[in-house]
């Protein structure tokens, strides 16, 4: 057949768990917000003067309000979620971790053990090997949650190149991109598409040959003393 090797990473997710910590989850995201784009309206009005600004007396308790900011009302609410939770799920919550669920596309046809590399962001790597056996119930699509402490920057299917993996493109978690360069040429009789281009054996000679010769010797065939 014309079957090949060519495994891809289709989709990753990733998921912690959610403590429900107010002191946790609302820096979070109150740091996300702030690193939102700004809407171009907001970027045009700063500096404009406001009706607040004219007139301080118009501050109302929304000027100063944010409803990302921690409450005694949220930290109530925290600790009623607490105590209706078992010890085990305490327990689990406590320990954090990350989870990701990967799904891989068989898209070459022939079934391959699955290699992945994770690198962590405090350095550190970890391989895991699964055996081709994984597609047994279905040669098209398998998924698989991996379990790490630590927080993944990276991760790279059959990171050693062991595989014959036919396109490393779809290998990667972030996808890397790469540039498509374009090469520049001017065809020729006896260049690269002609079949008279000289083969690697013959361009070492032709070096060699060159080193060899004193220096502002001209080469053969070109340069002065040419007949």
């Amino acid at each position: 057949t014309t079957d090949n090797v060519n495994i891809a990473m289709s989709e990753v997710s990733w998921f912690t768990f959610d403590t429900k910590d107010p002191n946790v989850k609302k820096p979070l995201a109150k740091a996300k917000r702030d690193n939102e784009p700004r809407y171009i309206g907001d970027i045009r009005r700063d500096g404009s003067e406001t009706v607040v600004t004219q007139d301080p007396t118009m501050l109302d308790f929304y000027n100063d309000y944010d409803d990302l900011d921690v409450t005694v009302l949220d930290e109530k609410q925290y600790k009623r979620f607490l105590d209706g939770l078992s010890q085990d799920e305490k327990d689990m919550i406590n320990e954090g971790g990350n989870y990701y669920s990967i799904k891989f596309e068989n898209i070459g046809g022939l079934v391959m053990p699955i290699i992945l590399e994770f690198k962590f962001t405090d350095g550190t790597s970890e391989v895991v090997y699964i055996p081709a056996e994984i597609w047994l119930k279905t040669e098209d699509e398998v998924s698989k949650v991996f379990y790490f402490e630590k927080e993944a920057s990276e991760i790279i299917l059959d990171p050693f190149v062991e595989t014959a993996d036919v396109d490393r493109s779809n290998n990667y978690w972030p996808q890397r991109y790469e540039p498509t360069r374009f090469e520049v040429f001017k065809s020729r009789r006896s260049g690269r598409y002609g079949g008279g281009g000289k083969n690697p054996m013959q361009k070492a000679k032709e070096i060699k040959s060159m080193s060899d010769k004193p220096s502002g010797t001209p080469a053969s065939g070109t340069g002065q003393g040419e007949k």
